[in-house]
């Protein structure tokens, strides 16, 4: 019987890329000195709060994930840690990045599950690389340098790869390839004042999501928020609207028409979105009302009613 540990950090949107570095290079690689594996990673999805990181590494017994913590003996043995130098250097920082963080143990059937965790003793070959290994997967990565509005690349890239269902996050905006499990994809929109789901939307294959909102880049002076988006009519942060969703098949208008809604406000909403070609739209305005098109108003779902 093994043991999987499935660990839950709050990480800030700025330091998730140096946290994924850390753990890719560092803390998974030393797993496999150790004998254990990382079989799997991501955020929680349906509307979850962005910040969560979720991990899930496979141990062969209780005992051996005992081993591995800072007090067991692959921590602190001499002839361990020194192999282990190296690869220790990489995420010895790891630690600053996290929030908070909590764990929650389940046993699996070692018998009928891939993955082959395993007590290893220094010199022994490295444990496996998880059934996930190769490109693409926790264990590595290829990068793809894009601008904003590049989700519509990276599905070409994803397509010709042969990969038919994903989600593609760039900085908040989701783009849908294909479905999950037979139907669409079920993405939130967060209140923007609250870490609850203000509503869900079903998004089929092609369809991006974009949110523009105050309430992840901003700084308070005497109890007032100041957001990152200026309203070039005055050079002040926006501060009408708090929130604003689109979604359309172009990535790069949703991107931008998201933007230009929360800039515009409640009193320019109609005419904008009728200007820019947008069908589904919604704001929130700082007082907390709604505005939204008619045909966006056809696709929420809200979780209260």
């Amino acid at each position: 019987m093994g043991i999987l540990v499935q660990r839950q950090f709050s990480v800030a949107p700025d330091d998730r890329r140096e946290f994924e570095r850390q753990s890719r290079l560092g803390v998974w690689e030393n797993m496999r000195h150790n004998g254990a594996q990382m079989i799997a990673y991501g955020t929680w999805a349906f509307g979850g709060r962005g910040d969560v990181v979720v991990t899930h590494s496979v141990y062969e017994s209780f005992d051996h994930w005992t081993a591995t913590r800072a007090w067991g003996e692959f921590a602190t043995q001499s002839a361990r840690v020194e192999e282990t130098r190296h690869i220790r250097a990489i995420h010895a920082g790891r630690h600053r990045l996290i929030r908070e963080s909590s764990a929650r143990i389940i046993d699996y059937d070692g018998e009928i599950s891939e993955p082959t965790p395993r007590y290893r003793n220094v010199g022994e070959p490295l444990a496996d690389p998880p059934p996930t290994f190769g490109p693409h997967s926790i264990m590595e990565q290829t990068e793809y340098s894009l601008q904003r509005g590049g989700e519509d690349t990276l599905v070409s890239i994803l397509r010709d790869a042969g990969i038919e269902n994903a989600i593609i996050d760039i900085g908040g905006d989701l783009t849908v390839l294909g479905h999950i499990n037979g139907r669409p994809a079920r993405i939130g929109i967060r209140s923007p004042r609250s870490d609850d789901t203000l509503a869900w939307l079903d998004v089929m294959d092609g369809e991006t999501v974009v949110t523009s909102g105050d309430y992840e880049r901003f700084f308070e002076v005497g109890g007032r928020r100041y957001q990152h988006i200026l309203d070039p009519r005055n050079g002040y942060p926006v501060a009408h609207t708090i929130s604003a969703t689109v979604l359309h098949q172009d990535p790069v208008l949703a991107d931008a028409a998201a933007t230009a809604l929360l800039v515009a406000g409640p009193g320019a909403f109609e005419e904008l979105c009728a200007v820019l070609g947008v069908d589904e739209a919604l704001i929130v305005s700082a007082s907390g009302d709604l505005r939204l098109t008619q045909a966006m108003e056809k696709r929420l779902n809200w979780p209260n009613r």
